[in-house]
């Protein structure tokens, strides 16, 4: 930690990190006290780095233990069950042949296994 604070302070003193507008601009916006937060892991030696591939695991594992179903509303329920109601009455009705055509001659329609006599 001493060093790291050693680096820092001579990184913040050196003007010639000043000349240049990219390294100028870390001197302005990193502070003392932004340096103290960015560098906990330092005061704190038990502490493990983690990598990009740690945090992807992490994540996946995390997002795996949530819910993964989405239950319906009850009023979304009763719709379906209505819906539902509503088809199956209108397949068990009794179909009405129109008035205006004739039957005559014509077999029932029943998968077309039966032929004509």
């Amino acid at each position: 930690m001493v060093e790291a604070e050693a680096r820092y302070h001579g990184w913040q003193a050196d003007p010639a990190f000043a000349v240049v507008p990219a390294l100028a601009r870390g001197q302005q916006q990193i502070t003392p006290a932004k340096f103290a937060r960015l560098s906990q892991f330092l005061r704190h030696p038990a502490w493990e780095a983690t990598n990009n591939g740690a945090e992807r695991a992490g994540r996946a594992f995390r997002h795996r233990q949530g819910p993964h179903f989405n239950l319906r509303s009850i009023p979304a329920v009763e719709g379906a069950l209505q819906l539902v109601c509503q088809r199956q009455w209108v397949r068990s009705r009794p179909s009405v042949s129109p008035a205006s055509r004739s039957r005559r001659g014509r077999l029932p329609r029943r998968g077309g296994q039966e032929q004509a006599a």
